[in-house]
Parts: structure tokens; C-alpha cells; sequence
């Protein structure tokens, strides 16, 4: 008999060991800099503290907070959504 994993909900987020994804890749881009840049513990340090603050300020939010957190502030574009400066709309 197979094992399938049961989530709580219907829409909860992926999760790696007990991070969501978006916080593991948070923290795997620090640490990858951190190795090209020869500098892998202070960066490990700095990612599990940052990793840490992204799951606080996650706590409570609605799912995918963190893409909506990156489109609001510039770091995401999506083609089929106007840019997030533009307030008003004329026809």
C-alpha cells in the first residue's frame, strides 16, 4: 500500500522540512551567494535569521503573501497584470 501525503487544506502551501518554498528560496539564495562569494557561514547565519523574520511577517497572512509582498514592491512582473505604480485607470 502507498503513502500519500494528506495536506490540511486544499490550499496549503508547499512546504521543505518546515519552511514554505518561498522562504527555502530566500534562504538558498543567500547561501549560494554566500559560496560564490567565500563567505558560506556568515551568509548560512544571515539566511536562517532572514528565513526566520520572512516566516514572522508571513504568520498570518493570506497564502502566497510573499509573491504579492515582491509584486507590490518592484521585484515582480507579471505580463498580464498592470505595473503596481499605476493607482488610477482611464478608458
Amino acid at each position: 500500500m502507498e503513502e500519500y501525503r494528506i495536506p490540511h487544506g486544499i490550499d496549503d502551501i508547499e512546504k521543505f522540512i518546515f519552511w514554505d518554498v518561498d522562504v527555502v528560496g530566500i534562504f538558498m539564495t543567500i547561501v549560494g551567494l554566500g559560496i560564490f562569494m567565500n563567505s558560506f557561514f556568515l551568509c548560512f547565519v544571515l539566511a536562517i535569521i532572514l528565513g526566520k523574520v520572512m516566516s514572522r511577517i508571513k504568520y498570518g497572512k493570506p497564502n502566497g503573501y510573499s509573491f504579492h509582498l515582491l509584486y507590490w514592491l518592484g521585484g515582480a512582473r507579471y505580463p498580464s497584470l498592470p505595473e503596481s505604480y499605476i493607482r488610477e485607470f482611464m478608458e
